[in-house]
């Protein structure tokens, strides 16, 4: 979802991509080789313009793998060495899971000046960065590190996989690490309710008032889009919650609701497909607004 001020934040569609780096490991006063380090050099597939003038960043698969289950700060641009800092990478990326369709990095754009060094959009503005995973795309990208990570073991034996330690490598190698899981299949109807309170029901229907004003901005990308059409499966959630819990909801909350939903019909037209596009079906009256797309 973009924020109040659009122009704060650019939101990407991307991939992940990497350049495999093996770094044989001799004995000493020896030219034989006994085992390697293993580098996953990141060249993601997005708009960005990433620079590495040192050759010492890495994607960091642990905490790649972790992020596949768990949203939250992860050091997935990190130095070779284990110290983002020493790379010039100086906070965490925040991970977002908004819906089982997608995994989102978001970041402060100055954080990362050494590594969009040479991308002038970043050059003289402060400015946060959305890139926009699909889960599916990504957790099969993320198998392929593993397996390539197998197959180079099984060529000289592996060492570390550079951020981690050889206790992950181990993990890695023996199948003990927490691969990625498909998510369950996306049910005809809306979760179970959890409870809620007043103010968590406003402010899901702030973040949907502020997701259509992005909507009738503009936005970067087809993803950005489905984005912020999620939050409003978000609020229709916490307001079946809200009710399910015998709660009144006040009529000043429901005429913002409406208003918000008739200022978003009216930028958009009624498609056949979910904007999805996948095997999974939505009930297209439970799920209407994702039968919509912007008519601009």
């Amino acid at each position: 979802m973009s924020e109040q001020n659009p122009a704060s934040r650019y939101a990407f569609s991307a991939r992940l991509g990497w350049r495999l780096e093996r770094r044989p490991l001799c004995e000493r006063d020896s030219s034989q080789a006994i085992d390697q380090d293993l580098f996953f050099r990141p060249a993601l597939h997005c708009a960005l313009v990433i620079n590495d003038p040192h050759n010492q960043v890495v994607l960091d698969l642990d905490a790649l793998l972790k992020s596949v289950h768990h949203p939250g700060e992860y050091f997935l641009f990190n130095c070779e060495c284990g110290l983002a800092d020493d790379a010039g990478i100086m906070e965490e990326i925040s991970v977002l899971h908004p819906n089982a369709h997608f995994i989102v990095w978001d970041f402060e754009a100055h954080a990362y000046r050494a590594l969009l060094s040479l991308d002038s959009r970043f050059a003289t503005r402060d400015a946060r960065i959305r890139l926009i995973f699909t889960r599916a795309q990504y957790e099969a990208d993320l198998q392929r590190m593993v397996d390539e990570a197998k197959l180079a073991h099984n060529q000289l034996e592996l060492c570390e996989i550079a951020p981690n330690d050889y206790r992950f490598t181990e993990d890695i190698l023996s199948g003990r690490a927490d691969l990625p899981v498909r998510p369950e299949a996306v049910g005809k109807v809306a979760r179970e309710p959890q409870e809620v309170t007043l103010p968590l029901l406003d402010e899901a229907i702030s973040r949907w008032e502020q997701s259509v004003h992005s909507i009738a901005a503009g936005f970067d990308c087809s993803e950005e889009y489905t984005l912020d059409l999620s939050e409003r499966e978000c609020l229709q959630e916490t307001l079946n919650s809200f009710e399910a819990q015998g709660l009144a909801v006040p009529d000043v909350i429901r005429a913002r609701i409406e208003a918000a939903d008739r200022r978003f019909v009216e930028l958009t037209y009624e498609v056949e497909h979910d904007v999805w596009g996948s095997s999974r079906r939505y009930d297209k009256e439970a799920f209407w607004y994702y039968y919509r797309w912007p008519s601009m």
